[in-house]
């Protein structure tokens, strides 16, 4: 007798935009360099944590700048209908950092190694995606998504 193995996928996707207010004073900031970030297809089984990362490139005219990430609500969430995975976000002060400042739903946070030359050409921050594997594990099969809106001001 032949077992026939079906296997479930769990797809994972982030659209991260970004928005730079319009300054009111001569100080000026934004971000370059910024992409989706896709998770692709995760085992069904994987109780593993799942981390995702983008390197940007952040100009402010001072040298320092505030991060701001919303979803739309006060949570961070993947969803897939009634369905939802829990996510958290990082901010790196450095390009392709371990760790980070976790960054709450629509709390600035402030970080001061952003380039004062425009246009930014080294890329100098990270947005890092963690998705916990305890969340994976309860979640069913299908395709999540989200839109993070990063806002960076100028400090």
């Amino acid at each position: 007798m032949e077992k026939q193995l079906h296997q479930v996928k769990r797809i994972l996707l982030i659209s991260i935009f970004s928005l730079c207010p319009l300054a009111l004073s001569a100080a000026t900031a934004k971000v370059s360099n910024l992409d989706s970030i896709n998770f692709g297809n995760i085992n069904p089984t994987s109780t593993q944590t799942q981390t995702m990362s983008d390197n940007v490139c952040v100009y402010s005219s001072s040298g320092a700048y505030t991060v701001t990430v919303n979803t739309g609500t006060n949570k961070y969430e993947l969803i897939n209908g009634p369905a939802k995975i829990n996510f958290e976000v990082y901010w790196n002060n450095n390009a392709n950092e371990q760790g980070g400042t976790q960054l709450a739903p629509g709390v600035a946070k402030q970080f001061s190694n952003a380039s004062t030359v425009d246009p930014c050409l080294t890329d100098n921050a990270n947005v890092k995606i963690v998705v916990p594997g305890n969340q994976l594990s309860s979640a069913p099969a299908g395709s999540f998504h989200t839109q993070l809106t990063i806002t960076i001001s100028p400090v």
